[in-house]
């Protein structure tokens, strides 16, 4: 996390199938690019990855997964970090906030420690 764009796109194309840039509208003068890559193994399957760069640093990944492999992913995600430091319906929560499992609908979400702690103040009041 934190990385620069520049740094991570030769890796990016290296480790998928196929990938797709896109420049996203700017807010509050944060400039967004993401980079969609396909085929890139995790939890023993090809998986859409959605790779968020805010002003050219890496801070959010999405996962794609399924439905069904929610509770398969739950362990090895445990087995990795321990156990989840918070639930609620839609998310089970890792490391220190950085590693989120989405329930409602599928996918791991892999973020910096300052995003991490505006969920985590948001779930918590």
């Amino acid at each position: 996390m934190e990385e620069n764009l520049e740094v991570l796109l030769p890796l990016l194309k290296e480790n998928s199938d196929f990938i797709k840039i896109e420049n996203l509208e700017a807010t509050n003068s944060i400039v967004k690019t993401q980079v969609n890559c396909y085929g890139i193994e995790y939890a023993d399957f090809p998986r859409k990855f959605e790779v968020r760069f805010e002003n050219n640093k890496l801070k959010k990944v999405w996962i794609l997964t399924g439905k069904r492999e929610e509770n398969r992913i739950r362990e090895k995600l445990t087995i990795e970090y321990g156990n989840s430091i918070f639930e609620n319906d839609n998310w089970v929560v890792f490391n220190n906030w950085t590693v989120l499992l989405r329930k409602d609908k599928p996918e791991v979400f892999l973020i910096t420690e300052e995003v991490g702690l505006k969920y985590k103040k948001q779930y918590s009041e």
